[in-house]
C-alpha cells in the first residue's frame, strides 16, 4: 500500500483534528507517517500506527535563515522517504512542503486550515505571504479549503485557479465520542465555557467584557475559559492577566483539560468571540455534536456551523455588548427550549460534519492522485 507522509506544524494539531483519519488509513493499510515538531502529542500519534519524523519550525518566525532551514529539512526527509504523497497543514508546511515536493516530483496535497495572522490586515507580510503562496501552489496537485469565504479569497486574489481548489465541510467531529448525555444535565446556574489558547483573537477579552456585564444583571452565572495560557504566539493574553479575573471573580479559569468532554457536559452553552481567521473551530463542532447550543462570531468558519436561532446565536466581532445580549438570550431560554437547541446543534453535525464523511473525501483524492 502506498506511503502516505502528513506535514504539520505539531504533534497536537494532527492528533487532535486528525486523529480519526490516521486510525482509518492505517487500518486499511496504508503506511502512514508524520513529519512535525515533537510536543506532548507525539507518543499518542505513534500509538495510532503513525511513524512519526522530527521536523524543526518555528511558525511564527519571519527569520529567512529559519525559514531556509525549515524548506531544506522538508526536501531532506522528503528525498529520503520518498512517499506516494505529501499532505501538507498551515502556512510554512504548505509553502515550502509543496515546493520541497514539487522539486521532488512528489504530488502534494495543501489544505489551507484557516488564513491567520497574515491576513487579518494588509501590509507587507500579507503581500510576502501571497507571493510565496502564489509561487508554491503550482507545486501542489490540490489546495484545499475549510471554508467558502477563505477560497474565495485565495481565488480573488489570483493565488490559484479555481480548478485546483477544493472545498473541505471542516476537519469532521466523531459524533460517536462526542455525544450528548443519556440524561441532560441540569445546569444551575447556568454555565458559558469558553475554549481556546488564551491569545486576544479568540475574543478571550470580550468574553470577558461580556461576563462583566451580564453580572450586573445576573451575578449567579458563572463564565469559564478553558485553554493553555503562556502561549509564543504575539497576541498571547498574558498569564498573570487570566489569574487575575480569575481572581476578582468574573471568569473561572479551568487550565487544560485531557476530557473536555466533560467540561462541554457541565456547560449550559459553548461560547467563541473569535475573530482569528478560523478554518472551522472544531471546538464549535464538538460541543454542537454534544446537544450544546452555541454562541460564536458572524466570520468565516463560525457562520458555517451556526443556524441561526435554530442551533445557536452569532454576534459581532469585537462587540462585547453584543455577544452580552446573546448570552442573555440563553440564560431566559426555559430547559425544555435549550434542550430543542441542543437536538439541532446535534442534527446538523450528524448531517453535514460527520467525520466519517470528512475522511471519504481524503480516501477519494487519494485514489484519484495515486490512480488506484
Amino acid at each position: 500500500m502506498p506511503m502516505i507522509l502528513f506535514v504539520a506544524n505539531s504533534s497536537y494539531s494532527m492528533y487532535y483534528f486528525r486523529k480519526g483519519l490516521v486510525k482509518s488509513l492505517v487500518a486499511n493499510g496504508y503506511e502512514v507517517h508524520l513529519l512535525a515538531p515533537r510536543d506532548y502529542k507525539t507518543d499518542e500519534v505513534v500509538a495510532l500506527g503513525c511513524t512519526f519524523h522530527e521536523l524543526r519550525i518555528e511558525s511564527k518566525s519571519t527569520n529567512p535563515l529559519k525559514d531556509l532551514t525549515t524548506f531544506y529539512g522538508l526536501y531532506k526527509t522528503y528525498r529520503k522517504l520518498n512517499p506516494d504523497l505529501v499532505i501538507h497543514y498551515t502556512i510554512k508546511p504548505n509553502i515550502y512542503g509543496s515546493i520541497a515536493a514539487g522539486l521532488l516530483n512528489i504530488p502534494s496535497i495543501a489544505i489551507t486550515t484557516g488564513l491567520g495572522y497574515s491576513f487579518l490586515k494588509e501590509g507587507a507580510i500579507n503581500k510576502l505571504v501571497t507571493f510565496l503562496y502564489r509561487f508554491a501552489f503550482r507545486y501542489s496537485k490540490s489546495v484545499w479549503f475549510l471554508n467558502q469565504d477563505d477560497l474565495n479569497v485565495f481565488v480573488q486574489k489570483k493565488i490559484l485557479s479555481k480548478e485546483k481548489v477544493f472545498l473541505l465541510p471542516g476537519e469532521g467531529v466523531n459524533i460517536n465520542e462526542f455525544k450528548p448525555s443519556e440524561v441532560s444535565p441540569k445546569i444551575s446556574p447556568k454555565v458559558f465555557l469558553l475554549i481556546a489558547r488564551m491569545i486576544w483573537d479568540k475574543g478571550v477579552r470580550e468574553f470577558v467584557e461580556a461576563a462583566q456585564i451580564v453580572k450586573r444583571q445576573y451575578p449567579e452565572i458563572r463564565f469559564q475559559l478553558l485553554g493553555p495560557t503562556d502561549s509564543d504566539n504575539p497576541n498571547a493574553v498574558p498569564k498573570k492577566i487570566v489569574e487575575q479575573w480569575h481572581q476578582d471573580g468574573i471568569i473561572e479559569y479551568m487550565g487544560v483539560s485531557n476530557d473536555v468532554t466533560s467540561e462541554i457536559r457541565n456547560a449550559t452553552a459553548v461560547v467563541l468571540p473569535t475573530y482569528y481567521k478560523e478554518g472551522m473551530p472544531k471546538v464549535l463542532m464538538e460541543a454542537a455534536a454534544m446537544g450544546k447550543p452555541i454562541v460564536a462570531t458572524n466570520v468565516s468558519g463560525c457562520k458555517e456551523v451556526i443556524n441561526e436561532g435554530e442551533n445557536g446565536f452569532l454576534c459581532e466581532p469585537r462587540n462585547a455588548s453584543d455577544l452580552a445580549e446573546k448570552i442573555i438570550h440563553i440564560i431566559n431560554l426555559s430547559d425544555e427550549q435549550l434542550l430543542n437547541i441542543g437536538k439541532k446543534s446535534r442534527e446538523l453535525m450528524v448531517m453535514n460534519y460527520d467525520e466519517r464523511m470528512i475522511i471519504q473525501h481524503y480516501y477519494m483524492f487519494i485514489h484519484k492522485l495515486l490512480k488506484f
